[in-house]
């Protein structure tokens, strides 16, 4: 957790990208750990002068190209493209199971980029949002397996303890009928003593005979309430199958934000190097442009020049 003197230091949206044990502001622990996983703006705000630095030991996250040191948004852009392919990888590797580190990671970045959108050129803030919206959609992804995996995990929690309490239940109807059995066997072989004892103790007989046809009802009565937990647990494979077809969704959704983060990155690829072909030709004209005025101003000499005026000897 944050120390408590986080409120004084300033906020480092670089150390969010690079560093992974790297936690947001105290102010900001309370929504990072809050399952809503809505968008999420620090309230904190790093100085347009400040530039991050990145020590020589730590590692540079995929998609880094070093730049210049006046393009701390342009930087902060690029790491964040390596943040969502590193949240990519982790969620494919891991099924789901996202560290809670790399995910306030996720959230602060997009905080920061968020704030910054209205100081980038016009050209590039249409890429800035669009990999806003990537962090969003990650973000919802992580949170949508969450809280699928959180569900699936109790309700089968809950259809363990279930199944465990019916096992138990089964097995004590198990005893109690064998019981019952051998009372049977034990008031007929009474039953049948009484008879052959030539009708001694009728009174007897007729409790007996009662006894028998109670034990006959509580039999039946076990019955139907093993019936009875057989159609529940029934009923608790239907939902188990349920919960299944919905991972199963929730898995081929995975696959297609893959597919659009791909997609995401071509376009940075491409935007880059079209970049670097405009600063070439810029470069190129602005060569040929001060060739040109050089050209100018020897004509400007050529025209501004007055020969000498001839002085006639002729004349008196």
């Amino acid at each position: 957790m944050a120390s408590e003197n986080s409120h004084d230091a300033p906020w480092d949206p670089w150390a969010s990208v690079t560093n992974l044990n790297y936690q947001a502001p105290a102010d900001n622990d309370a929504d990072i750990m809050d399952d809503g996983f809505g968008p999420v703006l620090s309230t904190r705000t790093q100085p347009r002068s400040a530039s991050p630095q990145l020590s020589e030991n730590e590692e540079r996250p995929a998609g880094y190209q070093p730049l210049g040191e006046d393009d701390n948004q342009e930087k902060a852009l690029l790491n964040g493209m390596g943040l969502v392919e590193k949240v990519r990888q982790q969620i494919t590797a891991t099924d789901g199971r996202v560290d809670e580190r790399l995910v306030a990671q996720v959230r602060a970045t997009r905080g920061w980029l968020s704030q910054q959108c209205g100081d980038f050129e016009a050209t590039s803030r249409y890429e800035q949002l669009e990999y806003l919206e990537v962090f969003g959609i990650l973000l919802d992804r992580i949170s949508t397996l969450r809280k699928a995996r959180r569900f699936l995990d109790h309700r089968r929690t809950q259809q363990g303890h279930k199944i465990c309490a019916l096992q138990k239940g089964l097995k004590s109807l198990r005893e109690k009928l064998q019981l019952q059995r051998q009372q049977t066997v034990e008031l007929q072989t009474e039953n049948s003593e009484l008879v052959r004892g030539g009708g001694q103790d009728r009174c007897r007989a007729t409790e007996l005979c009662q006894s028998l046809q109670e034990l006959e009802e509580d039999y039946i009565g076990l019955e139907e309430a093993r019936g009875e937990l057989e159609r529940k647990n029934w009923e608790l494979r239907q939902d188990l199958k349920g919960l299944q077809q919905v991972n199963a969704g929730l898995t081929s959704r995975n696959s297609a934000l893959e597919d659009q983060s791909r997609k995401y990155e071509c376009n940075a690829t491409v935007f880059r190097r079209d970049c670097d072909k405009l600063e070439k030709e810029n470069a190129r004209l602005g060569q040929k442009n001060a060739d040109l005025e050089y050209q100018v101003s020897v004509l400007e000499e050529v025209i501004s020049y007055t020969p000498p005026r001839r002085i006639d000897s002729t004349r008196p």
